[in-house]
């Protein structure tokens, strides 16, 4: 007769503490990012640094798309750093599921943050051409897209030579960063009265004024 396998209670009950106070963790960390987009937006700090930066840019969209997503994410990076270590090396070390080394963890930490740099940026330019090419399907190209990325990370984290650590970061910090990024200079065209999804045109000299437009002459008016 063989014997069922007895479940370890103690296990079970460390793996459910682990999974709610990375839950806690994750919505914690959510909750964090949506209150930073909403000051950015509700201060007007968005505004006025896009103005800053497309004037010092001279009207390239790229480059100052780029610009201020470092200038979204640097911060971004700063605060949620300690989420980062908490879910990535404080918690697994606690309950028993990892022996890396903190060196070791920051390593995968820059290696997360150099892939989502390299592909982030394509990415970001990739979304806000889509918006500006196809502004009345843009959302349907984007989702498709979202989902090809998201299917190729998550292969790759899962058995194309990479780690789940790197996954989650890279998959964290582009979207947030591309959400954001793109949302802000939305908010910036907004602000301006200019279409969301259209670049800005060139503004063509009005015709000169005639004489005619002025004291009525040539359309038989006759002056006493």
């Amino acid at each position: 007769i063989t014997q069922r396998p007895q479940l370890d209670l103690e296990r079970q009950a460390q793996a459910k503490e682990f999974a709610r106070l990375r839950r806690r963790l994750a919505l914690s960390e959510t909750a964090l990012g949506f209150l930073y987009l909403v000051l950015w937006l509700a201060s007007g700090l968005a505004a006025q640094l896009a103005d800053q930066i497309e004037q010092a840019v001279s009207g390239s969209w790229a480059i100052a798309l780029v610009l201020m997503a470092g200038c979204l994410a640097v911060p971004w990076f700063l605060i949620s750093l300690p989420f980062d270590y908490i879910v990535g090396f404080r918690l697994p070390h606690r309950f028993g599921q990892s022996n890396q080394s903190l060196a070791g963890w920051v390593m995968d930490l820059v290696k997360g943050l150099g892939l989502a740099a390299m592909l982030g940026v394509p990415l970001l330019l990739g979304l806000y051409a889509v918006m500006r090419a196809w502004p009345e399907v843009w959302w349907a190209i984007a989702g498709l897209g979202y989902l090809g990325v998201s299917l190729v990370l998550a292969v790759r984290a899962t058995g194309g030579g990479g780690g789940a650590h790197d996954y989650l970061i890279v998959e964290s910090k582009v979207h947030f960063v591309g959400r954001g990024a793109a949302l802000l200079q939305i908010e910036q065209h907004r602000a301006q009265g200019r279409h969301l999804f259209q670049p800005r045109r060139a503004r063509t000299p009005a015709p000169p004024h005639t004489a005619h437009e002025h004291d009525g002459r040539g359309l038989g008016v006759r002056n006493t």
